[in-house]
């Protein structure tokens, strides 16, 4: 007993170690991913400069193209120059527009302004559409037109010094975003050797320690080793005794089971013969009396209660023990009972079941019982349209399957004290068999039972 309350104080400075070294990684980890954040925001800021010097050279491109096709052609009246010029005219709006986009307020030269380099590229425009205008108006005249030559060559150097001076200063930025890139490497570098050699450091004082404790934990382990092997053997006893108690329980439940459905058909025939055959001899009374014979409306009022009666009485028999059950078997009373209800509940049904011959008269009743609840719980629930029963037998099982096209829900979030769900489970499990019901939201329920075979109970 001193082992074990000693043995824990032994081991935490290995803990310790562990956990500082761990921490240490963590540390250096989060300053790696930190590190490596900075970088990629450094490295798509290099890639943006150097994507915005491309866009410079090919506005500056669309500049040359705009000044030599309308040079070209005022210098040799050819329409073939205007080519280039008319594509550059059309292309360089939006071009500019997306170079001015590239560019940040602070990422401009010291005394640069757009609003400056916007005139001069207006101007140019102004100049290259009056030259064209020019050539076409006065043809060889327009050489005479000198100011306006000087003019459009001055303004042409100005953009290019404009745009040079973004292309320095981008390219500067590049630079600069360069040297950065390589101090951080370096810093994340050196930091992740120096944290990777205090780590190394902690784990081998942490090793150590733990060789020194391992006399102590093999003790200890020996000891949980027997204590186990003494809980498993109390463990499987207690499950050996649950295991028959279950099955116990389960045997009781079933003969419980029996005796209600025993009851149940007791009290169908005791209604039936009794109450029902009163109901039909007092039918029969009235009937034989004149209509006259009664105070005027009186008569039809008892034929209508004495009909009342016989229907809640064949009702409340086939709630016990439906007849056609035992008469005709398990489809026809699936049948009639899923039809009577059909008409007010406003859906359409059809029912197939095969290999009924297979089944003992116990499977039958709990497939009847188990579906008597789901017609309910459709009617009350559902707003089905369409409900099919299928049933056939399949690899030593019965397979019985209640369909329909109604609400649904999600089973595991089904109301409180919705019994009868399990009640339909517990039935099916009371024979070694199991009860699945499936359902999703608008999409329907499908409930599957299945049985072993007599051959296999």
């Amino acid at each position: 007993m001193s082992d074990r309350t000693h043995v824990p104080f032994e081991v935490k400075p290995s803990f310790l170690l562990l956990f500082f070294a761990i921490l240490i990684v963590i540390i250096s980890a989060t300053d790696a991913q930190i590190s490596f954040n900075r970088m990629i925001a450094m490295t798509d800021a290099r890639a943006k400069a150097r994507s915005s010097r491309l866009d410079l050279e090919h506005v500056l491109s669309l500049f040359k193209d705009l000044e030599t096709g309308s040079r070209g052609f005022v210098m040799t009246g050819l329409e073939e120059y205007l080519e280039p010029y008319a594509m550059a005219k059309e292309q360089l709006p939006s071009a500019y527009s997306h170079l001015k986009n590239q560019f940040k307020s602070d990422q401009l030269p010291a005394g640069f302004t757009w609003n400056e380099l916007d005139g001069l590229v207006e101007h140019r425009f102004e100049i290259s559409q009056r030259m064209v205008e020019k050539r076409l108006e006065l043809g060889a005249g327009v050489f005479q037109e000198v100011a306006l030559f000087n003019e459009g060559r001055k303004t042409m150097d100005k953009i290019r010094g404009k745009f040079s001076q973004l292309d320095l200063f981008q390219d500067s930025r590049i630079n600069n975003l360069n040297d950065s890139v390589h101090k951080l490497r370096t810093q994340a570098e050196t930091f992740s050797w120096i944290a990777a050699g205090i780590t190394a450091l902690m784990v081998g004082l942490a090793l150590f320690l733990l060789v020194h404790e391992r006399k102590a934990r093999t003790k200890l382990e020996w000891e949980l080793l027997e204590s186990n092997q003494r809980l498993e053997v109390k463990v499987s006893e207690r499950t050996k005794d649950l295991s028959e108690a279950k099955a116990r329980i389960s045997e009781f439940a079933l003969v419980q089971e029996n005796a209600i459905e025993e009851e149940r058909r007791r009290l169908a025939r005791e209604v039936h013969d009794q109450i029902g055959q009163i109901f039909t001899a007092i039918k029969l009374i009235i009937g034989s009396v004149q209509e006259n014979a009664l105070p005027e409306g009186q008569y039809k009022v008892l034929q209508s209660a004495l009909e009342s009666g016989i229907s809640s009485t064949r009702k409340i028999t086939a709630e016990l023990r439906p007849p056609l059950l035992d008469d005709l078997g398990l489809e026809a009373a699936l049948d009639s009972y899923i039809g009577q209800f059909a008409s007010s509940a406003g859906y359409q049904y059809e029912v197939e079941i095969k290999d009924v011959d297979k089944l003992t008269e116990t499977q039958a009743l709990t497939i009847f019982r188990i579906t008597q609840e789901a017609i309910s719980n459709i009617i009350k629930y559902a707003r089905a349209a369409n409900v099919v029963i299928n049933g056939l037998a399949v690899d030593g099982f019965y397979e019985f399957k209640i369909s329909d096209d109604g609400d649904g829900f999600e089973f595991d979030s089904r109301r409180p004290g919705a019994l009868g769900l399990i009640a339909m489970q517990e039935r099916a499990n009371l024979l070694n068999g199991d009860c699945k019901i499936e359902s999703r939201l608008t999409q329907g329920t499908t409930v599957t039972i299945h049985l072993p075979l007599a051959t296999d109970v």
